[in-house]
């Protein structure tokens, strides 16, 4: 948790001239109920988890339905509803799971149904999910990986009746699903944390009204560690399932998302005792909480790795010929100081990083962090931010540059909506005229209205030369993230081109390595290949907030993928504002307690 330490110092220099006067805040509700908050213009309003994969509607999702696996606090894929996590066949193309046998759905009273949770159920939900009528937001993410299901799906789309036995989805009997993939994948069972890949009871869904699944608490079954009793304008209220599995690790008999309209209002419940946890950007920060900064902390909610990409086929010659020179890269990214970015506005931090693949995300045999072993783990100390290094790399591209001009435009394509961007190629600016200068670079930001004119006028076009890119993955593995740079890479093909064989070749090789501890490794060094030679600037690992809990963050599941780490279980309670040195002393215990795993 090192980068959690290192911001949570950040807090107090940011909010300066705040006192520290004020005492701890009170949870004023039963220590058994858990308070969340969702707010509204950010909710879909659907209840339906096997079509809607909007943030906010999966935090109560992730609690009402169980898959058959989940994370544990330390990132780990641990069994859930499946009494393993998996039985693999010797190409790792096919996946099977044994589910725990005896249990049994609940309804919206918290009753045990007659319906048991059977294997069936996992392979109906992804049935219904490519069935076209139901509009399933998580149809590009079964298709891509579950054999058959593609050609399954466009048959559907085309009116045809195919049959359902071609889709690698099979119960074997009443207790075990398998799985069979478009192609190996040694990590599979990480994307089951997401919702594509949890049940639903085909009896129960042939038992209702046609279109009336999931529009309402009756109309749903549930397996999770809550189930919904009430859903209005102003809360989404869950009780605990007391036929969960496992019941001991659900820490609340009561669950409760209030409904605000903005992240101030729920600042004020929570100062008033009535809500467990907020996170709030740095203007509420100042203005709620200026009295308590001794128990705010700095946090990010959000799983984005940013990123800024050159385009290798610009349109702009003067750039192409100085981007495609391996040392003008290395004076970019060893002239980058990160910090100078944060903040990007008033309301907005970016969680600075030289990294693209996060901490948490994946650990080795040893219980090791990925960033923390191999070349990956020199990313993040001072020397790959070097001024004299850039200086030094930036004098051998001039000499080998000769018919460049500088200074270098860098044309960089935003949002007109987004004020983080345009703060942000500010911030660049400055960054990099710190250290060379005001002749060098300088980004323009050139600015398109919607989705489709930075495709149709940008990027198929190369009228760019750089663009800011988020990346999200669906699995487990550093191969997600680094994927998309390979020669047919989806960010490769359609935004930054890079031609370099040697990266390719690595790239494949490792990903054909089957022993983990060795595939992290060779992974690990594709990955600083990436970095170093510039093929790649990593700028940020999600956006930070400023947050208050009255529960310990560390007893809470960790995950980069799916839903399943929204759960609230195994929460450590404390039922007031837990102190910046109450969070280091919880955080020491954790990582003693991770090098015993």
């Amino acid at each position: 948790m090192k980068k959690k330490c290192v911001v949570i110092l950040l807090v107090v220099s940011m909010l300066t001239g705040c006192s520290l006067k004020k005492d701890y805040i009170s949870q004023n509700f039963k220590i058994t109920e858990y308070r969340d908050y969702l707010i509204a213009s950010e909710m879909s309003e659907s209840l339906n988890y096997l079509v809607n994969n909007n943030d906010s509607e999966t935090s109560v999702y992730a609690n009402f339905v169980d898959g058959l696996v989940e994370n544990d606090n330390y990132g780990r894929i641990v069994n859930s509803l499946s009494q393993t996590t998996g039985q693999i066949d010797d190409n790792y193309s096919r996946w099977t799971f044994h589910l725990r046998e005896g249990l049994f759905w609940t309804n919206y009273n918290g009753d045990s149904t007659e319906y048991p949770i059977i294997a069936d159920d996992f392979v109906f939900a992804v049935e219904y999910i490519l069935d076209p009528a139901n509009n399933s937001k998580y149809v590009s993410l079964i298709t891509s990986i579950i054999a058959g299901a593609k050609e399954y799906y466009v048959a559907k789309l085309n009116g045809q009746s195919p049959e359902f036995s071609t889709v690698g989805v099979k119960a074997v009997g009443n207790y075990a699903i398998e799985y069979t993939l478009t192609s190996s994948n040694l990590y599979f069972n990480s994307y089951l944390t997401s919702a594509a890949f949890y049940p639903l009871s085909r009896a129960f869904y042939y038992s209702l009204e046609e279109g009336s699944f999931a529009t309402s608490v009756e109309n749903i079954l549930y397996n999770g560690c809550y189930y919904l009793t009430s859903v209005t304008d102003s809360k989404i209220n869950l009780e605990k399932n007391n036929s969960y599995w496992e019941e001991e690790k659900v820490t609340f008999e009561k669950l409760v998302y209030q409904i605000v309209d903005d992240e101030e209002e729920a600042a004020k419940l929570f100062k008033n005792g009535n809500l467990s946890t907020v996170h709030v950007s740095s203007d509420v920060a100042k203005s709620v909480f200026k009295d308590y900064t001794n128990y705010m902390y700095a946090s990010s909610l959000d799983k984005t790795s940013y990123v800024l990409l050159s385009n290798f086929e610009s349109d702009n010659s003067n750039f192409k010929l100085a981007i495609n020179n391996l040392n003008f890269r290395k004076a970019l990214q060893y002239g980058f100081d990160r910090s100078l970015i944060m903040p990007v506005t008033e309301t907005s931090h970016l969680n600075s990083s030289s990294s693209l693949i996060p901490q948490y995300y994946v650990v080795n045999s040893k219980n090791v962090d990925y960033t923390n072993f191999g070349s990956v783990n020199d990313l993040e100390k001072p020397s790959l931010y070097n001024e004299a290094e850039a200086i030094k790399y930036l004098e051998k591209a001039k000499e080998e540059l000769g018919n460049t001009v500088f200074p270098i435009t860098i044309r960089v394509p935003i949002s007109s909506k987004s004020e983080q961007e345009l703060a942000l190629i500010k911030n660049l600016n400055t960054a990099y005229s710190k250290v060379f200068g005001n002749s060098t670079i300088e980004f323009v930001a050139t600015e398109y209205t919607n989705a489709e004119s930075i495709a149709d006028g940008v990027t198929l076009t190369n009228s760019y030369d750089m663009i800011l890119v988020g990346i999200d993955v669906d699995a487990r593995d550093p191969y997600e993230y680094l994927k998309n740079f390979e020669q047919t890479g989806y960010l490769n093909t359609l935004y930054t081109h890079i031609n370099n064989d040697l990266f390719f070749s690595f790239l494949n090789e490792a990903n054909s390595y089957t022993i983990m501890d060795n595939r992290y490794r060779a992974l690990n060094e594709c990955e600083a290949i990436l970095v170093k030679e510039g093929l790649v600037i990593p700028y940020s690992l999600g956006v930070v907030k400023y947050a208050l809990s009255m529960v310990n963050d560390y007893s809470k599941p960790i995950g980069y993928y799916g839903i399943a780490y929204k759960k609230v279980k195994g929460y450590e309670v404390i039922a007031r504002s837990i102190s910046l040195d109450e969070l280091k002393s919880y955080y020491e215990k954790y990582l003693a307690a991770a090098k015993e795993l």
